[in-house]
């Protein structure tokens, strides 16, 4: 099993692919149409080839392998990123239903996996598309949608993990990449351990450009306010009185009504007690209270 055939749709620059024939022993369809039609007719020109095959978009770089040398079932990939230019959304069956335009969607990464019988189903519906011009500048996406979902099953993946290739200058570090791990050989180190350190920093690196062009573009973006029209403002309320609280109303009153037949309780009178003029004086001086504080008083 695994991946014994390999074929690349090409166009535009044909000939910097015709490389990968002898290093690789890929084989190269040339689409003619390249500038007229989208890649729904690029994958039209690979029908005969599609049977328990992988579609592949050539601007995606994974991090990590994404493929599996046994699949069980047909699946799209998509990420865990929110797109709003995504049409289509996981659901909690896994299930990749349409979404409204602006919505926003689960981000479409491009990747895909088609057993034998959905890729009949597949390629019918692609040469059914392509015989009308309204769909020349169509995704072969628009082959997998049945009504309001598509017909195989979502795999997604972390958002982390996949980066769409947008620049040159990334392709330029991907370049440098493989030079280090060639070189790497060279220096008698293991190439697979260059490599993994090396595609992890570029990784890094990519997503932290990534981040700084979100944040750049939040921190330049303007929110423009609509200002309320006089016509439907609201007439201003009159202030309204302070509430009372009834439950305390309610109480003293309920305290009158109960106390209201019955006699006042009298309150114990306390008397002190009277000092005599022989006892001791309270001060603790030890004179006789006469002879003390109580001199001239008795």
């Amino acid at each position: 099993m695994g991946i014994t055939e390999i074929y690349i749709v090409v166009g535009f620059m044909k000939e910097q692919y015709e490389y990968l024939m002898d290093l690789y022993g890929v084989e190269l369809i040339v689409n003619p149409a390249y500038a007229s039609k989208n890649n729904l007719y690029s994958v039209k020109l690979a029908l005969e080839h599609l049977s328990n095959s992988y579609i592949i978009p050539c601007d995606i770089w994974c991090n990590q392998n994404p493929y599996n040398r046994n699949e069980l079932y047909s699946w799209y990939m998509v990420s865990d990123l929110i797109d709003d230019d995504s049409t289509v959304r996981v659901n909690r069956k896994n299930e990749l239903v349409t979404v409204q335009d602006g919505v926003g969607g689960n981000a479409m990464i491009g990747i895909c996996y088609l057993e034998e019988e959905d890729a009949a189903c597949v390629k019918a519906k692609i040469e059914s598309l392509c015989r009308d011009s309204r769909y020349d500048n169509s995704f072969w996406e628009e082959a997998l949608y049945a009504k309001d979902k598509m017909t195989i099953q979502a795999r997604v993946v972390s958002s982390a993990n996949v980066v769409e290739i947008n620049t040159y200058e990334q392709l330029r570090d991907l370049d440098d990449l493989r030079q280090s791990v060639q070189n790497a050989a060279y220096e008698q180190k293991d190439p697979l351990v260059i490599y993994k350190i090396e595609s992890y920093n570029l990784f890094a690196s990519m997503l932290e450009a990534l981040d700084r062009d979100v944040l750049s573009f939040l921190l330049r973006s303007s929110i423009f306010l609509r200002e309320p029209d006089p016509s439907q403002a609201q007439p201003a309320r009159e202030p309204e009185a302070p509430k009372q609280d009834m439950s305390r109303m309610q109480t003293q009153h309920g305290d009158l009504s109960t106390n209201a037949g019955q006699p006042k309780a009298k309150m114990p009178v306390h008397v002190e007690k009277k000092i005599g003029r022989n006892d001791p004086c309270p001060c603790g001086s030890g004179l006789k209270y006469k002879n003390c504080h109580g001199k001239g008083l008795v």
